[in-house]
């Protein structure tokens, strides 16, 4: 009654299939069940090597710049993730009675805007020190404005490349430094940067033509993978 059977030579049949080895002498059988073997490894083994993998190679050693933000690999990204804490703590200092877990959240909506927040959370009826909100920064943190920066790089997003095909691309953060992911013919690669920005250079450089927007079931928090140092002082985030 099973709809597939496991021949004693560990080979799996379908019902058509058993029906013609059930038609054949014992020789015939043999050899009917080794050429179905065969087939089915040669098969599984065609799957397992198409299968799109994410590369764990090192990134090529050279550095491609991308206009908007002039820096260098890992130290731009932390020094820019030290930006966004201090507009974070500036906050916190403006409006002590807010929750802190909310205010990330906030601030990270606001592509690390303070000022937006302030506006936002006076508009609302916070009361917040006057001077402290006046002193805050009026401009966003230039890795979150991106909209497919993904932050916190889990491999399980390569796949949205695999589906979304050749030319596609995003960018996230990989050991405290920004990568490119992108795919071409039918690989997926990633790409050393020192910016979460893909200029229109580097895009034609590398034959991208399709940024994929961050899904919208990404937590916030996965936006800014913040490392213990950065986050040894003051209040946690």
């Amino acid at each position: 009654d099973n709809k597939n059977l496991m021949t004693p030579r560990g080979t799996r049949l379908n019902e058509k299939q058993q029906r013609q080895l059930m038609c054949m002498v014992p020789q015939e059988q043999q050899r009917y069940i080794q050429m179905m073997k065969t087939k089915q490894a040669r098969a599984k083994k065609k799957k397992k090597t198409g299968k799109l993998q994410l590369a764990t190679e090192t990134p090529k050693k050279r550095r491609i710049s991308a206009t908007p933000v002039p820096c260098t690999n890992r130290s731009q990204y932390l020094q820019q993730l030290s930006e966004f804490q201090n507009n974070y703590r500036l906050l916190q200092e403006a409006f002590d009675e807010f929750p802190p877990n909310m205010m990330i959240i906030l601030l990270l909506r606001e592509e690390g805007n303070p000022a937006v927040v302030a506006k936002s959370l006076v508009d609302r009826g916070w009361k917040g020190t006057k001077k402290t909100i006046k002193s805050l920064p009026t401009v966003s943190c230039q890795f979150l404005t991106p909209k497919y920066y993904w932050g916190e790089m889990d491999v399980r997003y390569t796949r949205f490349l695999t589906n979304a095909g050749p030319g596609s691309y995003f960018t996230a953060v990989l050991n405290n430094t920004f990568t490119l992911y992108f795919i071409t013919d039918k690989t997926v690669s990633s790409l050393e940067l020192n910016t979460s920005i893909v200029d229109d250079q580097l895009a034609g450089d590398l034959s991208l033509s399709y940024a994929i927007a961050r899904p919208a079931n990404i937590p916030a928090r996965k936006l800014i993978p913040l490392s213990r140092d950065l986050c040894s002082s003051g209040r946690s985030i």
